[in-house]
Formats: structure tokens, C-alpha cells, sequence
């Protein structure tokens, strides 16, 4: 019985790993103009020293969503899941529709075992008109549609 739970576990864990790479990549291709973008940062290194970069950034201009998309990412990808949240909750209260804060919230929240917070910001996301290739894909309205009813 103990390694059953161990297997679910580990699927769960491989399916929410999976779910994040999907939404993650597919919202970081969509603001890969902006100068203060870090989505393609890819050592620990680089994303820690972009942190600060980025605030120096946002002190001079406080509405940057992109900034704050960028400061999200960088802690997501250090897995500081709560300070990511915090980050985009920034984004949220600035523009309440951006759907892709509320999907990576949402996986955020996944990995700090909150699913009704996750399903919660899934859904808004998907009402707010999540990127289309992520509704052909299906995944989250998938993963929707299994854990959050």
C-alpha cells in the first residue's frame, strides 16, 4: 500500500511538472520582446542575478507588467513558489484579465499543494481567454476537468 501511494505521488508530481512546462514556455514566447524578459535565463546564476537587474528596472518604472512577469519567473524557476505568488498577485492586481499570471499562479500553488487555490486561478484563466495553443493543446482545461470539480 505504501508504495502505491509513492507511485500516485510521483505521477501527480510528473503531470503537475508537465502541466507547468507547457503554460510556462508557452507564456514566456509571448513576451520574449521586452529587454527585462528572462525566460530563456537558464542557471541558477543567471536567474539570481537577473532579480536584481529586474527590481533596479522596476523602481524606475513601478507598472512594468512585463517586469513583474519577469520577477515571477525568475523565483518560479528558483522554486520560491510563494514569493512567485506574490509576484503575481502583483500582476493580477494591475491587470486584473492577464490570464497567464493566473495559470502560473495556479501552478505555483500546485506545487505548495494548494489545488483548490490552483483549480481556482485555473479557471479564471481560462475565463480570461488563456492562450489559445494551451486550450488546443487541452492540458488545462484536461486537468480542469479531473481535479477541480
Amino acid at each position: 500500500v505504501s508504495w502505491i501511494h509513492t507511485m500516485n505521488k510521483m505521477k501527480k508530481q510528473t503531470y503537475i511538472g508537465l502541466l507547468a512546462s507547457i503554460l510556462i514556455t508557452l507564456s514566456c514566447q509571448s513576451y520574449k520582446k521586452s529587454c527585462v524578459h528572462n525566460c530563456g535565463i537558464g542557471t541558477t546564476q543567471e536567474l539570481q542575478q537577473s532579480i536584481p537587474v529586474i527590481q533596479a528596472h522596476l523602481a524606475n518604472n513601478p507598472k512594468d507588467l512585463t517586469a513583474f512577469y519577469s520577477l515571477a519567473m525568475s523565483y518560479y524557476k528558483l522554486h520560491h513558489f510563494d514569493t512567485a505568488i506574490q509576484y503575481y498577485d502583483t500582476l493580477i492586481s494591475l491587470k486584473p484579465n492577464f490570464n497567464g499570471a493566473y495559470s502560473n499562479r495556479g501552478i505555483c500553488k500546485l506545487f505548495l499543494g494548494d489545488q483548490q487555490g490552483a483549480c481556482l486561478d485555473f479557471e479564471n484563466s481560462v475565463s480570461y481567454g488563456q492562450n489559445p495553443r494551451v486550450l488546443a493543446d487541452s492540458s488545462l482545461t484536461e486537468y480542469i476537468a479531473v481535479h477541480c470539480k
